[in-house]
């Protein structure tokens, strides 16, 4: 199950489109954006390994937490797309790494194998190790200040949105791998795919 970022289109379509009613509040938004990007990013591979559901959830609430900030901080006098687009940026690194030393990075693990089991695979576990950050926030800047991004439609802002977010978490967040049955050193980091 690859990352999809037509999947991830979709969902922001929706959401810029009201499908189910527009967000009430800048919590509310931050929600509902997080909930599809965590839909989106439970589905990449880190190689032998996929994101664990435990620790995407807390990803998501800390996203929807974050999302929710940025939002309100970019109304204020004043503000616009050059508050909004680092708030963002830092938002997503957050999903990716957590706040360390307090939270940590989202964690990888190998697949359960089919029923009924062949011979066990071997097992990795993993861990985000490195989400850069400052890459987002020009990309988003540079889709949203794009001649024509204002008469865009809402599909069509989906789309770009769901291509800057893609982009950079295909290159930027990579995971480190270590085989545990059985007991192996640390696999060089991988890109999500």
């Amino acid at each position: 199950m690859p990352l999809d970022r037509s999947r991830l289109a979709d969902g922001l379509t929706g959401l810029f489109e009201g499908t189910g009613g527009y967000p009430a509040s800048d919590a509310d938004a931050g929600r509902r954006w997080a909930e599809i990007y965590r839909t989106y990013a439970g589905r990449a591979a880190a190689g032998p390994t996929s994101p664990s559901d435990g620790s995407l959830e807390n990803a998501e609430a800390r996203l929807a937490r974050a999302l929710a900030a940025a939002f309100t901080t970019a109304k204020a006098p004043d503000a616009g797309i050059g508050t909004l687009t680092p708030l963002v940026d830092a938002a997503f690194v957050a999903f990716w790494l957590g706040r360390p030393p307090e939270v940590s990075a989202v964690a990888f693990t190998t697949p359960p194998p089919p029923d009924p089991p062949a011979p066990p695979p071997p097992t990795f576990a993993g861990m985000v190790t490195a989400a850069t950050a400052g890459v987002l926030s020009p990309g988003l800047s540079d889709m949203l200040t794009a001649p024509g991004a204002m008469s865009a439609t809402a599909a069509q802002q989906a789309r770009s949105v769901a291509t800057v977010l893609d982009a950079w978490t295909r290159t930027a967040v990579r995971v480190v791998n270590t085989p545990v049955s059985p007991p192996g050193p640390p696999q060089d980091p991988v890109a999500l795919t």
